[in-house]
């Protein structure tokens, strides 16, 4: 076993198996409440514009953020299954926050 090895074996027996990116505490917007989104996006539209779900983070900038820029790349290059797991993560918090922005009625997100 190599020292990076026997490093991370120690790291995930303390963390009850899970490695350094998997205890982020990513947001979970499934349990937010979003019920004021329906009645702003009809006040919108009731003035004759359109609603838009604000999302300008793209997911890629959001797990750069997590991870750092340069440790994302090396990590799609040489531990893509990081890469994969921090990006379906952040895919799956902006799918929730798109689907409330379409759900309320916005016209483009």
């Amino acid at each position: 076993m190599t020292k990076r090895e026997n490093l991370l074996a120690v790291f995930k027996e303390k963390t009850g198996g899970k490695t350094d990116y998997q205890t982020y505490p990513f947001p979970d917007f499934s349990s937010g409440d979003a019920s004021h989104q329906k009645k702003q996006v009809e006040e919108i539209h009731a003035q004759g514009l359109a609603a838009c779900g604000n999302m300008q983070c793209t997911i890629w900038e959001t797990a750069w953020y997590v991870r750092g820029m340069e440790n994302l790349m090396v990590d799609m290059s040489c531990e893509p299954d990081i890469a994969a797991w921090i990006l379906d993560q952040v895919t799956e918090q902006a799918v929730i926050r798109a689907t409330s922005y379409a759900r309320a009625g916005v016209n483009l997100i």
